[in-house]
């Protein structure tokens, strides 16, 4: 009985002693001593393991060890686009989309190790440009939120208008989901919307819903 005492005793202390080594800690990270600015706007991990930060500062790229600094440059075309960065997705070949806050959206070419931007230019007094929100659909492409509405941008590169938003710049798109029967939510200042999967038409949801939603998530059990 006292052998069985003093075997369980020390596999207590060893589960104990390894729990231990497991801790987790956080680390501050701050313009301080990294960040170009403290104004984090969207962090994405992609499939290569990097943790990219948008700030409205630039675009930090970290590997685990160091941060990598992108910031736009208007001597070098290949530089991001804008400095101010506000979301983050990455599509179906492993691009990087960056949104910026009044030039639009550009991919980072990773091998090149250049940013290309879109070619659409910014309509009206940059509404069009000023992107709150991305998302990539593989069924679809990547959708794009701004201060004029909803766009896609399709698998063919073509840009096309699906919900523009009222008023003069004050509306925007804060967040997208992507629900399992293939419908996109959109949460906007002016209300939700679910834009269909098979016409892309975008309709404003009644019921309770608030008439100024800052995110959205899906609930996956009402679709089992």
């Amino acid at each position: 009985m006292c052998r069985r005492l003093a075997g369980l005793a020390l596999l207590l202390f060893a589960l104990a002693a390894s729990a231990t080594e497991r801790e987790y800690f956080f680390q501050r990270v701050s313009a301080d001593e990294v960040l170009a600015q403290n104004t984090v706007n969207a962090i994405f991990q992609d499939r290569e393991g990097f943790v990219w930060i948008a700030t409205q500062g630039g675009l930090h790229r970290y590997d685990g060890y160091q941060f990598v600094l992108f910031q736009h440059n208007p001597e070098d075309p290949d530089s991001l686009p804008s400095s101010f960065v506000t979301a983050l997705a990455e599509d179906g070949q492993g691009r990087l989309w960056i949104g910026t806050n009044g030039s639009g959206v550009a991919w980072y070419d990773a091998q090149a190790q250049r940013f290309v931007a879109d070619g659409r230019p910014p309509e009206g007094p940059n509404r069009r440009g000023a992107v709150t929100a991305l998302l990539y659909d593989p069924d679809h492409g990547l959708w794009i939120g701004s201060r004029l509405g909803v766009e896609l941008l399709g698998k063919d590169n073509q840009r096309r208008d699906v919900l523009v938003l009222p008023g003069e710049g004050a509306a925007a798109v804060t967040r997208f989901a992507h629900a399992p029967d293939g419908a996109i939510w959109a949460a906007t200042s002016e209300g939700v919307y679910r834009i269909t999967p098979k016409t892309l038409q975008a309709e404003r949801a009644g019921g309770n819903l608030p008439s100024a939603a800052q995110t959205i998530l899906i609930d996956r059990a009402e679709f089992d």
